[in-house]
């Protein structure tokens, strides 16, 4: 694989070097958005803080281009790691939800779900990290990598799918 070439642009949706540190990206809506995120080759944490208002969205992080592996996912009730949907937003049907869809699927969070837990203290249980999450943000997404991993591909893909009329935002934590 010609990772210069993708490291370069020719590839990332977003045709940059990524999400930078302590970066929003740019908020979102309705459908099927990707953004790219570079790794490290020593290994590290990628940390995402996300919010999605009142309507459900759901946020993966894919290790690789979208079609890639899911590391890590929003959830009302489940771990960072999974289990993941793989019906909405997922290659390479890539079907956006409706509203009412988007209940039965943990992944999805949003106010209008209830209460969305800010998995703050397994976070810093998991890295060592302090918590970086802060308002308006609601939970917080991360992946701890290796060495091994960025051998494999050298960047993750933010995937976040939503259904009409939404709104969301994520920014990179560092």
């Amino acid at each position: 694989m010609n990772w210069s070439a993708i490291l370069n642009g020719v590839w990332w949706p977003d045709r940059d070097a990524g999400i930078p540190c302590n970066t929003v990206a740019l908020p979102g809506g309705d459908g099927v958005t990707d953004n790219t995120i570079a790794l490290s080759s020593a290994g590290g944490v990628i940390t995402l803080q996300f919010t999605a208002y009142g309507i459900t969205d759901k946020l993966e992080i894919i290790h690789g281009n979208s079609s890639g592996t899911k590391v890590a996912t929003t959830g009302m009730t489940t771990v960072n790691a999974g289990p993941f949907d793989n019906t909405y937003g997922t290659e390479s049907s890539n079907i956006v939800p409706t509203e009412l869809q988007t209940a039965g699927v943990d992944q999805f969070i949003g106010t209008n779900k209830g209460s969305v837990p800010s998995r703050a203290a397994a976070y810093t249980l998991e890295t060592g990290n302090p918590s970086p999450l802060v308002s308006p943000y609601q939970q917080l997404i991360w992946w701890v990598y290796t060495t091994a991993d960025y051998q494999a591909s050298p960047f993750v893909t933010v995937r976040v799918t939503g259904p009409d009329d939404t709104a969301w935002q994520f920014e990179r934590a560092c």
